[in-house]
C-alpha cells in the first residue's frame, strides 16, 4: 500500500528520469516540465547502464535532493540474457541512488509480477510470475527493496496506451496505428480476452502526485475498466476517420492470464480522492488524434 510522507503538496527541487526517451519517461518529462519542475532527462545516449562503471558514472549525475524515476529496462523481457541484463541495470541504478543519497526513488515495475488469480488484483495479490518479463520485474523489485534506504515507491502499471507508445503491442496502440493507416485490425480468436488498459496521461498524473507527496510503498496503476479486445477494436473503428474491417485469426496457445485480469482500484479513493481515470472512449479518441 502507498503512504504519503508529506502532508501537503510540495514540488521537488529536481527529478531525474532514467529512460527519458521511453513511453513513460518522455510523457512524464513533458508533464513535470509543464508543472514548472526541473527535470534531468537521461537516456542510453547519456549513460549506458550496462557499462561496468555505470553505477559510478550515474552517481556523479545525482544528488541527495533528487527524485529518481527509474523507467530504464530492456522490455519486454523475453529470454534469460535479457533477464540478466535487466538485473544488471537495476543493480547499477540502486548502487548509484544509494551512494548519491537520493531522497526519493520511484521504480517503474509491472503488473506482470502477479500470479493469475480469479479475484480482483490488488497490491497484496500473490507475486508469482510465469514469464521472463514478470520474473525480471520481480527480481528488480527485490533489488530496489534491499538497496534503497530512502523513500522508495514501486509502481506497477497494467497495459498502457496512448501517444508516444514505443512497443506497438496488441491492443489499443496497435489497433489505433492500423486504423490510421486504413488497415484491418486482426484479433486473436474472437477477441474475447478481457484486459484493463490505462491511458498514459493517467500514468504520469499518478506518478506526478506520488512525487509531490514523496509517497512510498507499492501501488498498481489500472483503470478498473475491463474490456474485451473485440470491444476495443470496435471502439477504435467507431472513432476512426477510416472504415476499418475487423478480422479474426486462430489463436495459438491459451489466452494469457486465462483471458481475464481485473484490478481493485479502491485505494485511489483514499490516496487521491480528487483523481479519476480517463474514460476509455476519451483516451481512444485522443490517441487516434495524436498517434
Amino acid at each position: 500500500m502507498l503512504i504519503h510522507n508529506i502532508n501537503e503538496i510540495k514540488k521537488p527541487k529536481n527529478v531525474v528520469i532514467l529512460g527519458a526517451n521511453g513511453f513513460i519517461g518522455k510523457s512524464l518529462s513533458i508533464k513535470l516540465e509543464s508543472e514548472g519542475i526541473s527535470v534531468k532527462k537521461l537516456s542510453r545516449k547519456d549513460i549506458d547502464l550496462l557499462d561496468r562503471n555505470a553505477s559510478e558514472s550515474l552517481a556523479t549525475l545525482l544528488t541527495k535532493d533528487d527524485v529518481l524515476v527509474a523507467t530504464s529496462a530492456i522490455a519486454p523481457c523475453n529470454n534469460p540474457d535479457m533477464l540478466k541484463d535487466n538485473i544488471k541495470i537495476a543493480i547499477a541504478i540502486c548502487k548509484a541512488a544509494y551512494n548519491a543519497g537520493c531522497c526519493h526513488v520511484i521504480n517503474i515495475s509491472s503488473d506482470a509480477v502477479y500470479a493469475d488469480v480469479d479475484d480482483l488484483i490488488n497490491e497484496n495479490t500473490t507475486k508469482s510470475p510465469d514469464s521472463f518479463h514478470g520474473v525480471m520485474h520481480l527480481a528488480r523489485e527485490i533489488i530496489f527493496n534491499n538497496q534503497i534506504t530512502e523513500a522508495l515507491t514501486t509502481v506497477r502499471p497494467t497495459l498502457i496506451y496512448g501517444e508516444g507508445d514505443t512497443h506497438n503491442g496488441y491492443g489499443p496502440n496497435q489497433f489505433s496505428r492500423l486504423a490510421k493507416e486504413n488497415l484491418p485490425i486482426k484479433l486473436f480468436g474472437k477477441g474475447e480476452e478481457r484486459r484493463d488498459h490505462v491511458y498514459i496521461k493517467d500514468i504520469v498524473e499518478v506518478i506526478y502526485r506520488i512525487i509531490q507527496r514523496r509517497s512510498s510503498g507499492v501501488i498498481n496503476i489500472a483503470s478498473g475498466d475491463v474490456r474485451s479486445f473485440l470491444e476495443i477494436a470496435e471502439k477504435v473503428s467507431e472513432f476512426s476517420e477510416n472504415t476499418i474491417n475487423i478480422h479474426f485469426r486462430d489463436r495459438i496457445g491459451p489466452m494469457p492470464h486465462n483471458g481475464y485480469r481485473p484490478f481493485d482500484i479502491s485505494a485511489y479513493k483514499e490516496l487521491f480522492p480528487d483523481f479519476s481515470f480517463t474514460p476509455f472512449e476519451v483516451g481512444i479518441k485522443e490517441t487516434l488524434e495524436k498517434i
